[in-house]
């Protein structure tokens, strides 16, 4: 019988000894904690504890506001269709929803230079002997591009379904040809010296869109060729 008491009194003082809150240990943040205990978070904890550790109520981690990884906050996108917002790696920089590709350098951007998807695209190919390559501007919904330096995009320029504007201004640009044929609209400059040679493909019908040495578009937007 005395071993069960002993037994029961043992259990007794541990129960005592676990930090149970009460209202007793409540406080408003300007002090009011008895001797030994500090305010955190609206309760008097022992001074002498971890500053650093987490107060608990009720199970709720209060003293860590940031959520684990994978747990609330934005999610990060996992793939998908690209973002119009975030400017693509081709692009030197985007201005609204138009990719800027800057080949102003001579020599610059000597590889064929390709518009990224989705973007309207302006490439300035005003170094002298820039864009090199040539311009793959088909998956772009619509093209502005400007050869306007000596023997600038002597590589194949290449418009796709929207519209296209293609400047060749200076002497020997644009050597191997314009291909708009595939674009609603297209407006091709060939001034310079030997510029477009051969002649730009314009969208068809060709005698309706052609002056018989540049594509001609008079009209704003799509589907319109100069009367």
């Amino acid at each position: 019988m005395s071993r069960a008491l002993a037994i029961a009194a043992l259990l007794a003082l541990s129960a005592c000894a676990i930090d149970a809150r009460s209202d007793e240990y409540r406080c408003d943040g300007a002090g009011g904690c008895p001797s030994g205990r500090v305010c955190q978070s609206g309760w008097c904890v022992a001074s002498g504890g971890d500053a650093g550790g987490s107060i608990t109520d009720a199970g709720v981690d209060i003293a860590d506001a940031g959520a684990a990884p994978g747990d609330g906050g934005p999610a990060i996108p996992d793939g998908g269709e690209p973002d119009a917002s975030t400017c693509p790696e081709a692009c030197s920089e985007c201005v609204d929803d138009t990719c800027v590709i800057d080949c102003r350098d001579d020599g610059s951007c000597t590889d064929t230079v390709v518009c990224p998807p989705g973007l309207a695209c302006t490439v300035l190919c005003d170094g002298i002997e820039s864009c090199e390559g040539g311009i793959d501007c088909s998956a772009a919904t619509s093209c502005d591009l400007r050869c306007t330096s000596r023997e600038a995009c002597a590589g194949p320029i290449e418009c796709g379904a929207g519209a296209c504007a293609v400047e060749c201004t200076a002497r020997d640009t644009c050597s191997a040809g314009v291909d708009c044929t595939d674009s609603c609209a297209c407006q091709t400059q060939c001034s310079g010296v030997r510029a477009c040679s051969p002649r730009p493909e314009c969208p068809i019908p060709l005698f309706e869109c052609s002056d018989g040495v540049d594509c001609v578009t008079s009209q704003p937007g799509c589907d319109s060729c100069e009367d």
